[in-house]
């Protein structure tokens, strides 16, 4: 069934199903164990992991808005320059591929763990924590999109997508795993 921690669904938590509610925790359990070394190694990496939480789920696991979300969350609160962010970062995540969720969080830890004692390692460590809390973030919004088009819009797999009011997104992003 996928990477569902929990068994089958029923009412647990704010009538969340049990199977999203092990899917969050298991995220949340993932997210802690590759973060909190950095957290505890690097004060400043705290703030760093949870505005990009915060931006992550603000953009709804990633796309195209987070450019703009990173701007006024990273940008404008002055952990990194709007030169180096848009003439540098942005050039970079734009020309590779993958998600640029994904690569703009890394790019921003790094330039805050490189810029904490101009080391290459402290860098790469809170870089590898900015992908992880990406990922996790993301993660998180599908588990929770997942239960809301299992639960609302129908059992059935034919149904569930002609009923759900977001069934072009719901086809494109949740397609794979069904």
């Amino acid at each position: 069934k996928g990477m569902h921690a929990v068994g089958s669904i029923g009412t647990t938590l704010f009538g969340i199903g049990k199977e999203t509610i092990g899917d969050i925790v298991v995220w949340l359990c993932f997210l802690a164990a590759c973060t909190l070394p950095m957290i505890i190694l690097f004060s400043p990496a705290a703030d760093y992991l949870l505005k990009g939480m915060y931006s992550s789920f603000l953009s709804y696991g990633g796309g195209d808005a987070y450019l703009t979300v990173a701007d006024g969350v990273f940008v404008d609160t002055g952990m990194v320059k709007e030169g180096v962010f848009y003439q540098q970062l942005v050039a970079i995540a734009n020309v590779l591929p993958g998600s640029i969720l994904c690569k703009i969080l890394t790019g921003v830890g790094y330039l805050i763990g490189y810029g904490i004692h101009q080391n290459i390692i402290d860098g790469i460590l809170i870089a590898f924590s900015g992908f992880v809390c990406s990922i996790c973030a993301s993660g998180i919004v599908y588990s929770i999109g997942d239960y809301l088009c299992k639960n609302f819009f129908g059992r059935k797999r034919n149904a569930r997508m002609r009923r759900c009011p977001f069934r072009t997104q719901c086809a494109v992003c949740f397609a794979p795993f069904y």
